[in-house]
C-alpha cells in the first residue's frame, strides 16, 4: 500500500517512459479490472464536473457521493454515470 503512495516519486526513465514525463499526479489502482479502472476514471471526471465531494471504488463498483448529507450513489458501468446526468 505505500509503494503505491509513493508512485509519483518513480524515475520515469524505469518505467519506459520519456525522461521529462510528469509523475506528479501519477495514481495506481491495481485492485481495478481494466473495466472499472475506466468507469473510475469516467465517475472522477463526473465528481469534478458536477461538484461532487467524493467518489471511491470498492467491490467491482464505483461509489459518487455528492456531500456528507446526500445518498450514496453506485456505479457499475458508463452507462449507469450517463443515467445520472438525463
Amino acid at each position: 500500500m505505500d509503494v503505491r503512495k509513493d508512485a509519483c516519486k518513480s524515475n520515469p526513465v524505469k518505467l519506459g517512459l520519456p525522461d521529462r514525463v510528469p509523475l506528479s499526479s501519477l495514481r495506481l489502482f491495481d485492485h481495478l479490472t481494466p473495466k472499472l479502472q475506466i468507469v473510475f476514471s469516467e465517475a472522477k471526471n463526473f465528481k469534478t464536473n458536477n461538484h461532487f465531494e467524493f467518489c471511491w471504488a470498492k467491490n467491482s463498483c464505483v461509489y459518487p457521493h455528492k456531500d456528507r448529507e446526500s445518498r450514496v450513489l453506485k456505479i457499475k458501468d458508463v452507462g449507469d454515470l450517463q443515467k445520472l446526468l438525463s
